[in-house]
């Protein structure tokens, strides 16, 4: 079965623990899954010292790929974060487009921009 892209919808600055939570989850069922969540760098000055952070590019939006959307349902009722898998309005979960993952990335892998600390 080929692996398709889904977004499932989490509370905002939680990104990070539900996908680390759906990969030992889905790891544990012996299902294959890749998830983005797509950051940037942030840089700006703090006491004098140019510092950054990870600044999240959709908040409260996880996107994963799997050829399992039954096995990741069910995952997914048991990490606590999530609202589950977007779906369209035939109630039918939500495919992304394997070009649309990939600007996804491409924007997030612009070159930095640099700022100057005074």
């Amino acid at each position: 079965m080929e692996a398709k892209w889904y977004t499932v919808k989490v509370q905002s600055n939680r990104e990070k623990i539900v996908s680390e939570r759906l990969k030992m989850e889905m790891s544990r069922s012996g299902s294959s899954i890749n998830i983005v969540v797509p950051m940037e760098k942030v840089y700006f000055a703090k006491n004098g010292k140019k510092v950054h952070r990870d600044k999240i590019t959709y908040p409260g939006y996880i996107f994963i790929e799997t050829s399992s959307v039954s096995t990741l349902q069910e995952v997914l009722k048991n990490v606590p974060g999530n609202s589950g898998i977007l779906k369209s309005r035939d109630g039918q979960p939500s495919l992304l487009k394997q070009s649309e993952i990939n600007k996804l990335i491409d924007d997030v892998n612009k070159p930095e921009v640099d700022i100057d600390i005074y």
